[in-house]
């Protein structure tokens, strides 16, 4: 039942429901605990949490660490889902996909890239997946650094195994080369993406025959952000603007370059390009 209420995103009627529990729990159970609290953000539930799990000798449970670290990382407190890392005689790929991740949510964007290549120069089995590269290309676009573009043309050879590019990692990447200013490689990487319909490239390419030759910053990372829409969305996905000229009005504001892309349906997010 507890796992339940986790699983069903109801935190609070799972820690209740632990609170009350008669027998001692197991490592699933205290996995579905900790989730709980996450959920919550709740970081004092969490440290007493952390205590009961060191005091009844769970604390040595690789699931468990990698359960709390993610408490920790987002409540904010990446020392001590560090010193839990840190701590760990052996990884798994969620410990080090939970701390890598961690890093590039809070744009601590050094400490993502060397702890990927910690990761890499490690000796155990654990390789990177989907997940990992998806966090480190985050980092590489947050700074705006075009060195993620190696990281991405790697994953494309299958230097880091067969690890499947999603539309999440082709969008990371228009975001890394938006910022970094190289709008026509951003707009042809989302002409090439080989996951998109062919209604999406004629949407995409008749958005690029309408304004795309303006030459006008503002009209260019329009395009870009408009047609990432389509990319992620399908046609659909540029229902977030009335029109492109809607689009196309939210770009100037204070002197900077500003967009809304969704990045979910009902979620948008700005962004800003100097």
């Amino acid at each position: 039942m507890i796992s339940a209420y986790a699983k069903a995103r109801r935190p609070k009627e799972a820690l209740a429901l632990f609170d009350a529990m008669p027998v001692q729990p197991d490592e699933v159970t205290m996995v579905s605990v900790v989730s709980a609290c996450t959920a919550l953000g709740d970081l004092a539930t969490g440290e007493r949490l952390q205590r009961y799990i060191n005091s009844n000798g769970f604390g040595w449970m690789v699931s468990l660490r990698s359960a709390l670290m993610d408490m920790y990382a987002k409540c904010g407190c990446l020392s001590e889902a560090r010193s839990l890392f840190d701590g760990m005689a052996v990884r798994s790929l969620a410990s080090w996909n939970t701390l890598i991740s961690a890093y590039a949510s809070h744009g601590d964007v050094d400490s993502t890239i060397s702890l990927f290549h910690q990761m890499l120069a490690d000796d155990s089995v654990v390789k990177p997946d989907g997940v990992t590269l998806l966090a480190v290309l985050t980092a590489y676009a947050h700074k705006g650094c075009v060195e993620g573009r190696t990281i991405f043309n790697e994953m494309q050879r299958g230097t880091y195994g067969k690890v499947e590019l999603t539309i999440e990692h082709y969008g990371c990447m228009v975001d890394l080369l938006g910022r970094a200013g190289r709008l026509e490689e951003a707009y042809k990487m989302i002409e090439q993406m080989p996951i998109l319909s062919n209604d999406d490239i004629f949407i995409i390419q008749r958005l690029g025959s309408i304004f795309g030759n303006k030459g006008a910053a503002g009209d260019r990372r329009v395009l870009l952000v408009v047609s990432l829409e389509v990319a992620m969305f399908g046609y659909d996905g540029i229902g977030s603007f009335a029109s492109v000229q809607d689009a196309m009005d939210v770009v100037l504001l204070n002197n900077q370059v500003c967009t809304i892309i969704r990045i979910a349906p009902g979620v948008h997010q700005q962004q800003v390009y100097n």
